[in-house]
């Protein structure tokens, strides 16, 4: 599986979305940008490659309570 990495209103915020989710992306502003894509079996493991990239702590999944 493919996710997207968007930078929107002058790199304020990210939106992390499953590539070519047309529901997903008419979500986005016309100032959005494609900052990178990550190839990745499940989300999880997409956002644990998401944080490496962005330099943040690592990706603590929420608990299931």
């Amino acid at each position: 599986m493919i996710y997207q990495c968007w930078s929107e209103d002058g790199g304020t915020e990210l939106s992390f979305f499953e590539a070519g989710r047309k529901d997903h992306l008419a979500m986005l502003g016309d100032d959005a940008e494609l900052l990178y894509q990550i190839q990745a079996p499940t989300w999880e493991d997409a956002c644990k490659k998401h944080h490496e990239k962005q330099g943040w702590e690592p990706y603590v999944p929420m608990s299931e309570s």
